[in-house]
């Protein structure tokens, strides 16, 4: 049974509940993954230094997706990430305790793919190593419709703005669209596995996302074909993201984030990093890109050209995403195989790249971090579920 440990903080920051409105309230901020909250969430500064923990809840698997915050719950999944098991839970938690509200088994791992919201918020559809897109209430955790796909599901699914379709790719090669109750309407094949979470256009014309097969996908999204294919030499498991008529997404073998033109797929820029770039980036207006890698570093780059402005270098490899908050970044590492010596959880600063807070008391993770008016949420490889003033 998991045990929930918290820590007694006379805090106001702990106390306070979360408002309504709040800046984070889906997978990378929003449908088109700017993880971007546009201003620092009103109500939470966060704080110079070493970071606390409000509260930590240890789940019964490791936690390799993003919690989403609702109101005034976050709910969260938990798995195996790359390896798949039997044993996965999705568990919704009061943001002001670390209470939990329900934890619904789901007999199976989830492995990155994050709880995504529907339209209206009563429910949320999330992947699962058994190739099942699920949804699930937000109310009382029934699993209320399923879908089986025919491989696992890793990536976010990812719900329209305009029609709360969702779209979500699988291990058999495919993007689906599922309507509001995981009915089928059209699959997309690809080549090979996909992983990558899709991203939509504002206009909902097209969706965009990368395959194993080393494509970059823009596919309609009335009839799921193809409008473009940009091809590269290496793996996309990355999220995509569209900002201003462009798409942005990180590349396994070839090491850099593309810049595309959503039209044509053309590309715009390429910036190379290190090593494999596993993450999607955040976008913080016409001015920064910033871009995590498992290199070690976080880049920060120009949004028109991307060329490098500054990089940080981290205690250890980074798979998740880095998210802004106001004018600060916050990022998580990984273990590099000797494990991580010092602060896990990292806060930047989005002009310079200096680091201004840390969290050590946690074991490493490849969860993205989701901001509330509240605190930073994270998981972790430990299965910990943590809020972190």
């Amino acid at each position: 049974m998991a045990r929930l440990n918290l820590l007694c903080l006379a805090s106001a920051l702990v106390a306070a509940a979360a408002p309504s409105g709040d800046p984070w309230p889906m997978f990378l901020q929003s449908t088109d993954h700017h993880s971007n909250s546009a201003n620092a969430p009103s109500g939470y500064n966060i704080p110079v230094g070493e970071l606390t923990a409000a509260w930590t809840f240890n789940m019964s698997h490791q936690i390799s997706s993003t919690p989403t915050l609702i109101g005034e719950l976050v709910i969260a999944a938990s798995g195996c990430g790359d390896f798949p098991c039997t044993g996965g839970d999705i568990v919704a938690f009061y943001r002001d305790s670390g209470k939990v509200k329900w934890s619904t088994p789901l007999g199976t791992g989830v492995a990155y793919s994050s709880p995504m919201p529907s339209k209206d918020g009563k429910l949320v559809y999330i992947g699962t190593d058994a190739g099942k897109v699920v949804a699930v209430s937000v109310e009382n955790g029934t699993v209320v419709h399923s879908y089986t796909t025919g491989g696992n599901v890793t990536g976010t699914p990812c719900v329209a703005p305009i029609d709360g379709a969702i779209y979500v790719g699988s291990y058999d090669g495919n993007m689906y669209k599922l309507d509001a109750k995981l009915n089928l309407v059209w699959k997309s094949a690809t080549k090979g596995q996909v992983w990558s979470s899709p991203t939509i256009s504002d206009d909902g014309e097209l969706i965009f996302f990368g395959g194993v097969d080393y494509g970059i996908y823009g596919v309609y999204t009335a009839t799921g074909l193809k409008k473009w294919v940009h091809n590269t030499t290496g793996r996309v498991k990355a999220a995509a993201v569209y900002d201003n008529g462009q798409v942005l997404v990180g590349n396994y073998e070839d090491k850099c984030l593309r810049c595309l033109d959503a039209h044509t797929g053309e590309q715009a820029w390429r910036f190379t990093a290190g090593d494999f770039v596993f993450s999607a980036p955040a976008i913080s207006g016409d001015k920064y890109v910033v871009l995590s890698d498992t290199d070690k570093y976080v880049y920060g780059l120009t949004r028109t050209s991307g060329k490098m402005l500054w990089k940080t270098k981290l205690p250890g490899y980074v798979d998740s995403s880095p998210v802004i908050a106001g004018d600060k970044v916050i990022v998580g590492c990984d273990n590099d195989g000797s494990g991580v010596v010092g602060a896990v959880l990292h806060v930047l600063d989005l002009d310079t790249g200096k680091i201004l807070s840390t969290f050590s008391d946690m074991a490493e993770t490849e969860s993205s971090a989701a901001v509330g008016s509240d605190g930073i949420y994270i998981g972790s490889m430990d299965g910990g579920l943590r809020k972190i003033v």
